[in-house]
């Protein structure tokens, strides 16, 4: 019997595709068995025909008669109008307006049975069972058969998918090639070190908002860039938002822990500054890290924040991984299964000498004894080997008893054990230094000790008018500890050997950034019974820098062969954690005391620790060179910090250059301070040659006196005393590109000559080559400080031979005085931007000395020429004509002044709106004269400039 199909002619109601009936129908269903073959189906009539389901036409075998099966497993169909059944009220008809159905007749829907009692009104109504031949037990996700098959409903708000409509259909592709173009951007200007302005703006920011992360930050969006594009492919990308936000949550928290190891490595006070400073430069963390770091240490202190960091960065990494708990607990429960296989195989005890070894497996080969392997019984003979049983190697049979685990049997001679070593691949961990070996491998021999630091406090007494040194901050440095040291001097030692020297080292100074080795390059041999001096060439221990620095595991190991005034070779090694050198102990030191001058400068501490400090006044002046980061800025800062804080401003004046804007800014306001600091490169050209009218003015002053100094001219005098100044250039490269023959030549002049007038030059720059620093400019700067540098050339450069390439930065700094034999290595100042500002402040509240904030005095000169340069620079002869004559034209100034008529022309305007002359009158007569004939033409042009 054959079932009837539906054609897309029949006239019937509630017709609809074959695909749609079997979505609708075979979803969440439980299908029957299959019939017996002795039931027998009904053909359907032509009423069930026509409204029955596809479920229906799809069975391949006859039904069981409906009196054959029980009451509840009745099946149920629907039926048409024309043919209606009583037990149709428990289903909906199929078919709708929509779909081309009609709407059951009021008899119809009268005719079904009332809902029972508590029943849901909402809920679905059960539909029929439905069977396929063959198949039994198979639910299928069921749908109403009144609701037509619904699209899949969209994840995202109803906001977005509005504004998706209303935006061009290309607005995706747009975004995506913009984040990814932003993206590659920022990959390419942080690793690039030239990108240009807008590059450099972008990456810089970058690094400064989050460190190192802000590659991090690039990848992100690529990525963004790469999921909105990717739709558009065909590929359907999607998201775990709780994933996605715990990875965020991960990469802050780990932001915020590499700052604290920044924080903790330095510790105290200087922690936290060192920690502010690598933000700022964007290390570390960046400010973001450090900012969240800040936080919680301000909430939790140093030892807990660690601590509650790391647990946050493993909550945080578990579900951004996609751990799931039963992997956390398979993943313990197999350690646990291996740790108790560890404990069970050391619990297995070797089989001792004389103890009987048992057979192994099913071969019963019964026992065998140590004695009896050794057919001895293993006597005390001395030629007599002795056996010697292995522990159990895992998994190995033994070589005598076949037994797995078991084990091994050897033949030791007779005689002492050597002694056990242990191997160089089997030290733990990263242990791959030399310095890990020897402390594996030998017992280390104290040789050298540290004696505790102590500085020699002399403070002068100071006047009340001075800032309190309670103002600067006192940190101590760590040095590194005893066993450190002498680890290092046997790795000096055995290098300097394996390369077929004999070297001894015989002391040792620690500083805070570097700990120098004296070595000794002879030692006493004995040949054929007598002792002689085995002597190494010195440059052949100088060469061994690179090997040492290899051998050390250190960034870069200088050698100073020999130091001067000494017998010895210096081998300078960075200690493993730099210290900060404060700038108050210097100043309280003896050292600084002893010098009893004015312009006395705190520069550091040598490598034994000892305080270094300088007169300013006999250098006379101070070139700094050094690479970007180095610590130029800083030197400048505390220089200028040490000389406000001894000083008055009566005494000393500062006149500050800053062409990069930012580092010296924030001295203004300061009242040593001559004018404000200046950062325009046009201005500064004007402020030179101000300071070389000023040393004009001042030889011109003491020639009158008979004076050979500033020191001779003011002694004896209160009122009209000459104050020291000190000129600080931060950035000498930036006028040297700009002005380079203006800027050598005043410079030059200054350094040769303004000694005696008390004006002394400190110049820095980050680009020490022969362009920048002249031969004129080098000759006359005896003093000089190099910074490290990126090649001995530009060593060279600055003090006149190598070795500041080997420096590690951050302070750490060759001085070359004018008088010393060579350079010496210091660790700078450093004066932190708390300190300077309380010393700023101080003086603001306390000094009274001037009325009002004073006009710098080079500003009158530059306001007149900006003028002349604006208007004509005979304007000045073309006033004093006007003054003499009482009468101003264009054709009087054209006779007394040799110009043309359109140039006089343009000179009565320039009077005419500065108000020396009045308003054309006409008829060709002359213009009145405003201001009267004794009036200085160059104060009356400044005047008229500034205002007044």
């Amino acid at each position: 019997m054959s079932a009837h199909y539906p054609q897309p002619d029949d006239k019937f109601e509630g017709f609809h595709s074959l695909d749609d009936e079997f979505t609708d129908d075979f979803q969440d269903e439980f299908l029957p068995a299959p019939p017996a073959p002795h039931q027998r189906t009904e053909p359907p009539s032509e009423g069930e025909t026509g409204g029955a389901s596809s479920s229906r036409l799809l069975k391949r075998s006859p039904d069981p008669s409906p009196d054959a099966r029980p009451a509840s497993k009745q099946p149920r169909t629907r039926r048409t109008p024309a043919s209606p059944d009583p037990r149709a009220g428990s289903q909906k008809v199929r078919g709708n307006s929509s779909r081309g159905g009609k709407k059951p007749s009021p008899a119809a829907r009268k005719s079904r049975p009332a809902r029972p009692k508590g029943s849901n009104r909402k809920s679905k109504t059960k539909l029929p069972e439905r069977s396929l031949p063959g198949v039994e037990g198979v639910r299928l996700k069921s749908r109403s058969p009144m609701r037509p098959p619904s699209p899949s409903r969209s994840r995202q708000p109803r906001w977005v998918r509005r504004l998706r409509k209303e935006l061009p259909p290309y607005t995706d592709e747009i975004l995506a090639f913009l984040l990814i173009a932003i993206g590659l951007l920022s990959f390419l200007t942080l690793l690039s070190p030239t990108s240009g302005a807008v590059g450099s703006v972008w990456s810089g920011a970058l690094r400064q908002l989050f460190g190192i992360g802000a590659f991090a930050i690039s990848a992100a969006i690529l990525a963004a860039g790469a999921l909105v594009l990717i739709p558009k492919l065909g590929i359907e990308a999607r998201l775990n938002w709780w994933r996605v936000i715990a990875a965020e949550i991960f990469y802050f928290l780990l932001l915020a822990y590499i700052h604290a190891g920044i924080r903790a490595s330095v510790g105290g006070e200087a922690g936290r500054v060192e920690a502010f400073a690598r933000a700022l430069e964007g290390r570390g963390g960046g400010i973001v890290g450090w900012a969240i770091q800040d936080a919680l240490h301000m909430l939790l202190g140093d030892g807990v924040t660690g601590i509650v960091l790391l647990s946050l960065l493993v909550l945080s990494a578990i579900p951004a991984l996609g751990i799931r708990r039963d992997s956390l607990t398979g993943l313990l429960a197999r350690l646990e299964e291996h740790l108790l296989m560890v404990a069970r195989r050391m619990e297995e005890m070797p089989v001792t000498e004389g103890a009987p070894a048992q057979a192994g497996g099913n071969g019963g080969r019964g026992t065998l004894t140590i004695e009896g392997l050794a057919g001895t019984g293993g006597g005390t003979d001395g030629n007599t080997p002795i056996l010697v049983e292995l522990p159990p190697i895992p998994g190995r049979p033994s070589i005598v008893t076949g037994e797995t685990g078991a084990g091994a049997v050897t033949i030791r001679r007779p005689g002492p054990r050597p002694e056990r070593t242990v191997p160089y691949r089997r030290l733990q961990g990263a242990s791959t230094t030399q310095a890990e070996r020897i402390r594996a491998t030998r017992k280390i021999e104290l040789r050298f000790k540290l004696d505790e630091h102590t500085d020699r406090k002399r403070i002068p007494k100071r006047s009340d008018k001075l800032p309190p040194l309670d103002l600067l901050d006192v940190t101590d440095f760590e040095r590194p500890s005893e066993e450190e040291i002498n680890i290092n001097a046997v790795i000096i030692e055995e290098t300097a050997e394996d390369f077929g020297m004999k070297v001894e080292v015989v002391g040792v100074k620690a500083g805070p950034t570097v700990t120098q080795y004296a070595v000794q390059p002879f030692t006493q041999v004995d040949k054929d019974g007598k002792k002689i001096i085995q002597r190494v060439r010195v440059t052949r221990v100088a060469a061994l820098a690179k090997d040492l620095s290899l051998a050390l595991a250190a960034p870069s190991v200088r050698i100073q062969a020999p130091v001067p005034g000494t017998k010895y070779i210096g081998v300078e090694v960075p200690n493993a954690r730099p210290g900060i050198v404060s700038l108050r102990p210097i100043i309280e030191s003896e050292q600084f005391y002893k010098l009893k001058s004015p312009l006395a400068i705190a520069l550091g501490r040598e490598v034994d620790g000892k305080p270094f400090a300088a007169d300013l006044g006999k250098m006379p002046h101070l070139l700094i060179g050094g690479t970007t980061g180095s610590g130029k800025s800083v030197c400048l800062r505390s220089i200028a910090t040490c000389l406000v804080t001894n000083n008055r401003p009566d005494q000393l004046r500062l006149i500050m250059i800053d062409p990069k804007m930012v580092e010296l800014v924030r001295f203004n306001g300061l009242p040593h301070l001559l004018g404000h600091v200046e950062v325009q490169l046009d201005r500064i050209i004007g402020v030179l040659r101000w300071i070389t009218r000023e040393m004009d003015r001042r030889y011109r002053l003491m020639e009158e006196a008979q004076a050979r100094n500033i020191a001779t001219y003011n002694r004896g005098r209160r009122k009209s005393r000459l104050p020291y100044i000190v000129v600080l250039i931060d950035e000498l490269a930036e006028l040297m590109t700009e002005y380079p023959d203006q800027t050598e030549h005043l410079i030059t002049r200054l350094a040769q000559m303004a000694r005696a007038t008390g004006i002394h030059l400190v110049v820095a720059t980050q680009r020490p080559s022969t362009d920048v620093v002249t031969g004129l400019i080098k000759a006359n700067f005896p003093a000089r400080i190099a910074f490290a540098v990126a090649s001995g050339v530009d060593s060279r450069v600055i003090i006149d031979t190598v070795g500041a390439e080997d420096l590690i930065g951050r302070g750490d700094m060759l001085f070359q005085g004018p008088d010393a034999a060579g350079p010496i290595r210091l660790q700078g100042c450093f004066v932190s931007d708390g300190e300077m500002e309380r010393v700023v402040e101080f003086w603001r509240k306390t000094w009274k000395g001037d009325e009002g904030e004073q006009p710098a005095p080079w500003e009158r000169a530059l306001t007149r020429a900006a003028v002349l340069d604006e208007t004509d620079e005979m304007l000045e002869e073309a006033i004093r004509v006007v003054q003499q004559e009482g009468e101003a034209s264009a054709s009087l100034l054209q006779r007394r002044l040799n110009v043309g008529y359109p140039r006089a022309g343009r000179i009565i305007d320039a009077l005419y709106r500065m108000g020396v002359v009045g308003e054309e009158l006409g008829g060709g007569r002359t213009r009145k004269v405003l201001i009267p004939p004794d009036v200085d033409p160059t104060t009356y042009i400044i005047n008229w400039r500034m205002g007044n």
